[in-house]
Protein backbone atom coordinates (compact mmCIF):
# COMPACT_ATOMS: atom_id res chain seq x y z
CA UNK A 1 0.00 0.00 0.00
CA UNK A 2 1.26 3.62 -0.91
CA UNK A 3 1.12 5.79 1.42
CA UNK A 4 0.50 9.38 1.00
CA UNK A 5 1.73 12.18 2.88
CA UNK A 6 0.59 15.97 3.57
CA UNK A 7 2.95 18.67 2.21
CA UNK A 8 3.02 19.89 5.91
CA UNK A 9 3.27 16.24 7.12
CA UNK A 10 6.80 15.65 4.54
CA UNK A 11 8.15 18.67 6.29
CA UNK A 12 8.01 18.13 9.53
CA UNK A 13 9.61 14.71 8.97
CA UNK A 14 12.58 15.89 6.67
CA UNK A 15 13.00 18.16 9.89
CA UNK A 16 13.02 15.92 11.96
CA UNK A 17 15.64 13.90 10.42
CA UNK A 18 18.21 16.47 9.93
CA UNK A 19 17.81 17.52 13.10
CA UNK A 20 18.59 14.81 15.40
CA UNK A 21 22.26 16.04 15.70
CA UNK A 22 21.32 19.16 15.90
CA UNK A 23 19.06 18.09 19.03
CA UNK A 24 22.15 16.73 20.87
CA UNK A 25 23.96 19.84 21.70
CA UNK A 26 20.76 21.49 23.24
CA UNK A 27 18.77 21.83 26.53
CA UNK A 28 15.90 20.27 27.06
CA UNK A 29 13.86 23.68 27.52
CA UNK A 30 15.06 24.79 24.04
CA UNK A 31 13.84 21.19 22.84
CA UNK A 32 10.42 21.91 24.06
CA UNK A 33 9.89 25.24 22.63
CA UNK A 34 11.37 24.17 19.01
CA UNK A 35 8.64 21.16 19.21
CA UNK A 36 5.88 23.40 19.90
CA UNK A 37 6.89 26.41 17.78
CA UNK A 38 6.96 23.08 15.12
CA UNK A 39 3.49 22.79 15.66
CA UNK A 40 2.32 25.92 15.48
CA UNK A 41 3.94 26.51 12.06
CA UNK A 42 2.44 23.32 11.14
CA UNK A 43 -1.47 24.95 12.36
CA UNK A 44 -0.65 27.99 10.33
CA UNK A 45 0.49 26.18 7.34
CA UNK A 46 -3.08 24.02 7.14
CA UNK A 47 -5.33 27.42 7.95
CA UNK A 48 -3.65 29.10 5.35
CA UNK A 49 -4.37 26.44 2.75
CA UNK A 50 -7.49 26.06 3.88
CA UNK A 51 -8.15 29.70 3.85
CA UNK A 52 -6.58 29.80 -0.04
CA UNK A 53 -9.25 26.94 -0.88
CA UNK A 54 -12.16 28.21 0.49
CA UNK A 55 -11.23 31.71 -1.96
CA UNK A 56 -10.30 29.67 -4.54
CA UNK A 57 -14.08 27.76 -4.58
CA UNK A 58 -15.71 30.93 -3.75
CA UNK A 59 -13.72 32.93 -6.99
CA UNK A 60 -14.13 29.85 -9.17
CA UNK A 61 -18.60 30.42 -8.34
CA UNK A 62 -18.72 34.16 -8.42
CA UNK A 63 -17.37 33.88 -11.72
CA UNK A 64 -19.54 31.16 -12.60
CA UNK A 65 -22.34 33.11 -11.45
CA UNK A 66 -21.04 36.24 -13.51
CA UNK A 67 -20.77 33.96 -16.76
CA UNK A 68 -24.22 32.66 -16.47
CA UNK A 69 -25.69 36.17 -15.68
CA UNK A 70 -24.00 37.42 -18.60
CA UNK A 71 -25.11 34.78 -20.86
CA UNK A 72 -28.45 35.26 -19.85
CA UNK A 73 -28.10 39.14 -20.53
CA UNK A 74 -26.92 38.34 -24.10
CA UNK A 75 -30.01 35.64 -24.38
CA UNK A 76 -32.42 38.73 -23.10
CA UNK A 77 -31.45 41.19 -25.14
CA UNK A 78 -31.37 39.62 -28.26
CA UNK A 79 -35.10 38.28 -27.94
CA UNK A 80 -36.12 41.75 -27.32
CA UNK A 81 -34.42 42.80 -30.37
CA UNK A 82 -36.39 40.22 -32.35
CA UNK A 83 -39.50 41.39 -30.81
CA UNK A 84 -39.33 45.12 -31.21
CA UNK A 85 -37.27 44.97 -34.37
CA UNK A 86 -39.52 43.16 -36.75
Amino acid sequence: MVKIYYPCIVLQKFSELFSIAENKNKDVYEQEVLKQASKSAVLVQMVLAVALLVMAIVYTIFVSLMSGCHIYTMLVSSMIEELFYF
